[in-house]
């Protein structure tokens, strides 16, 4: 057990928690939490899905078309946004990927006993990014 005393203050995962089934995120958020002062934040930047199919898509073009201008020609992955798609799907496919919903992630975060919930979402650069969770 960690003293009060050695709590933190910020916990920030970025694009990694999508990886994990739902039962797996819950239980290392369980686990973020507990070392979590009170009133300290825990920052998840990550990927999303959307129920509805035209705002799915609109994600994903918003998203591809991050990585391509990023890259800027420099990486034949990432040549054009169809070459890029191909690439993410069989990446996806390959890692287990398994990004939910919003609504999905938010009970995930209830569940695991975080009280207080924010939403923040940014479009920079091509990325989508979301919750700021404060306990």
């Amino acid at each position: 057990m960690i003293s009060a005393d050695d709590k933190i203050d910020i916990i920030y995962s970025s694009y990694a928690l999508h990886h994990l089934n739902p039962k797996d995120k819950r239980n290392v958020i369980k686990q973020a939490i507990s070392i979590l002062k009170v009133g300290g934040y825990f920052l998840n930047a990550d990927l999303i899905t959307s129920e509805s199919l035209e705002v799915e898509k609109r994600i994903q073009e918003i998203r591809i078309d991050g990585v391509v201008n990023r890259a800027k020609g420099n990486d034949s992955r990432f040549k054009d946004p169809l070459m890029t798609h191909r690439f993410l799907d069989e990446l996806e496919k390959n890692e287990g990927d398994n990004p939910l919903t919003l609504l999905e992630d938010l009970k995930i975060l209830e569940e695991a006993g975080l009280k207080s919930k924010t939403v923040l979402y940014f479009v920079n650069n091509g990325h989508i990014t979301r919750q700021s969770t404060r306990i």
